[in-house]
């Protein structure tokens, strides 16, 4: 994420197997504000090589799907996309999206890593450093929690899903993509994310987190902090790459047409798991 604009930033993941670099990019509108309606998410794929420091990456959209339900919605390309590492934890993020008057939307973010580093974090930003697709790429060999991390998603209702990462034997943050509800869509696009985060049960073995809602930002804009919880969820890892995701909305203000809504959802890892 910039530091500049808290509130707002990418989940990225590398699928060695496929060689693929692929992303979630979890911002607002132009206009930003406290409207629902201006959240707004992208999808970032791109084909990389190992050893690269640099990517060209797909900027997709993805519009008019439905919370927690199929059919799956296809994605359009809607710009492009260039990741460049400094260092291991340091990154730039060049854009060109196109608006829907014809216009491109074109810009760089400088990011930082969020969440600790699943392999040791060299100092510097020498080339051994900064590799999008690093040769040695086996998250599990130091945290084997790690090596569920990645994207999951319910293939009855692919276009949406959450991108997972399993910080520790213990922790764990995620950032849920998806749309609004059935009984209201608030915008065109219908898209809505939430964050998550929470911790491991020592009995049950599952993840109890807290489902957040963040509003008032704008597109690589100010920065936000109106988050609030909305919700709670179980989530019940059965293998490395299946699980369960129970979730439960608060009945609040602040979930508005989420009020309410319970279900569970059944989840499969995109991309195969490290031995």
């Amino acid at each position: 994420y910039d530091p500049a604009s808290s509130g707002q930033g990418l989940y990225l993941d590398f699928l060695p197997e496929a060689d693929l670099v692929s992303g979630a990019w979890f911002t607002y509108g132009e206009d930003g504000g406290t409207d629902r309606a201006q959240q707004r998410w992208f999808t970032l794929v791109g084909e990389t090589e190992s050893g690269a420091a640099e990517v060209r990456l797909d900027v997709r959209r993805q519009s008019g799907g439905r919370f927690a339900q199929g059919p799956a919605v296809p994605s359009e390309t809607s710009g492009e996309a260039w990741l460049r590492l400094t260092s291991c934890d340091r990154a730039v993020l060049s854009y060109a999206i196109g608006r829907e008057d014809g216009s491109s939307l074109d810009g760089e973010i400088p990011l930082r890593r969020l969440t600790p580093a699943a392999l040791p974090c060299a100092t510097g930003s020498g080339a051994g450093t900064a590799q999008v697709a690093p040769a040695h790429a086996t998250v599990g060999e130091t945290d084997p929690a790690a090596s569920s991390s990645g994207f999951w998603y319910d293939p009855a209702a692919a276009g949406q899903g959450l991108a997972v990462e399993f910080l520790g034997e213990d922790g764990f943050a995620a950032a849920w993509f998806t749309f609004d509800p059935d009984r209201q869509a608030d915008d065109p696009d219908a898209q809505h994310w939430f964050t998550l985060v929470g911790t491991r049960d020592a009995d049950s073995g599952a993840y109890e987190v807290q489902i957040l809602r963040s509003i008032g930002g704008s597109f690589a804009g100010e920065p936000t902090r109106n988050t609030y919880r909305v919700g709670e969820a179980t989530l019940e890892l059965s293998a490395c790459d299946r699980a369960l995701l129970d979730y439960r909305f608060d009945a609040s203000d602040y979930a508005a047409a989420f009020a309410g809504l319970e279900g569970q959802i059944a989840l499969r890892r995109l991309g195969v798991c490290a031995n």
